[in-house]
């Protein structure tokens, strides 16, 4: 049960404008110790972490910061649960709103963010939006920076947010830390295994970003996305740029073992099935006569990517 000191503290700190809560529990808001005459003015930043961080007694503490800008919300529930009773007292100061879950069990909090309408920055972490975040983005006309942690996302559907008719005019920063991968060992033509870039997380094999391999996210849209936002002069940034990097490098050296381990029909058919498999991911592989190829007569030559420092491998005539 919290107790008055918790208050009397905030009473004797009145030029404190920061206030965090950690291992926030789960409260009865009829039966906690509060006194529903107090109020905070000076706190302009709230964060509270914990169990109850999504439970109603969070209504009992917005109730008492009206001047808030800054609000945090990172609950640790791990049973089936949603925002609604904690984001159903919201003050009209509120400026910046980030939430995060630890549970898959959340319900996103899309619809309960239509009403946000002062926002000009929002983070929502994994679990806390579905595809079809867009829609309520949309109607946030202020908003400045946009973060999304890991999920699904309606890559068509978020270009409304950066072009067109629907585009947040104020929109300046998007970050997308959807997913990310990491890289495994590329072959060079000599067939030694080299590693290009390396993971910050030290592993050492290859790990395609799981919603573009599930199907989720098509690789072709979210860059379109990218290209789309920057053009507008929206800065984009998040682990998505290095998620598409490890698709595409994934495709280029699949490509290039099969080449390198070509020996007659068979090797044909599994490069084959390899490069439809790219194309799956949105990334084509330059092609070559595969219909003319004679063992005998094949050399590898390295086709330099302009953008990069990869190469493809392919094969033509001697």
């Amino acid at each position: 049960m919290v107790n008055l000191g918790f208050y009397n503290l905030l009473e004797e700190c009145r030029t404190l404008t920061e206030f965090r809560l950690y291992e926030w529990d789960i409260y009865d808001p009829e039966t906690m110790d509060v006194d529903v005459t107090s109020n905070f003015p000076h706190i302009k930043t709230l964060e509270i972490h914990g169990e109850g961080a999504e439970d109603a007694s969070v209504d009992k503490l917005l109730e008492m910061f009206p001047s808030l800008q800054n609000l945090t919300l990172h609950s640790t529930y791990s049973d089936v649960t949603s925002w609604r009773a904690a984001l159903s007292v919201i003050p009209n100061t509120l400026d910046c709103l980030t939430l995060l879950a630890d549970s898959h069990h959340f319900s996103p909090a899309d619809n309960e963010l239509h009403s946000l309408v002062s926002l000009t920055r929002i983070h929502l972490g994994q679990h806390c939006y579905s595809p079809s975040i867009h829609l309520t983005l949309q109607r946030l006309k202020l908003l400045k920076e946009i973060h999304l942690g890991s999920g699904a996302l309606n890559a068509i559907g978020f270009l409304s947010l950066v072009t067109g008719p629907s585009r947040l005019l104020y929109l300046e920063h998007l970050i997308l830390d959807l997913d990310e991968g990491s890289y495994g060992p590329c072959t060079t033509l000599s067939g030694d295994e080299v590693s290009l870039e390396s993971n910050e997380d030290g592993t050492t094999d290859w790990k395609l970003p799981h919603h573009f391999d599930g199907g989720e996210l098509k690789r072709g849209d979210v860059a379109c996305l990218i290209e789309v936002a920057r053009s507008s002069g929206i800065r984009v940034e998040g682990t998505i740029l290095k998620a598409l990097k490890v698709l595409k490098l994934y495709c280029i050296d699949s490509n290039n073992r099969a080449i390198l381990a070509y020996s007659g029909p068979e090797d044909l058919r599994r490069l084959h099935k390899i490069r439809m498999e790219a194309l799956r991911h949105d990334y084509r592989v330059p092609e070559f006569d595969s219909d003319s190829l004679e063992r005998d007569k094949l050399e590898i030559v390295e086709m330099r990517l302009e953008e990069s420092n990869w190469s493809v491998f392919g094969f033509k005539e001697k």
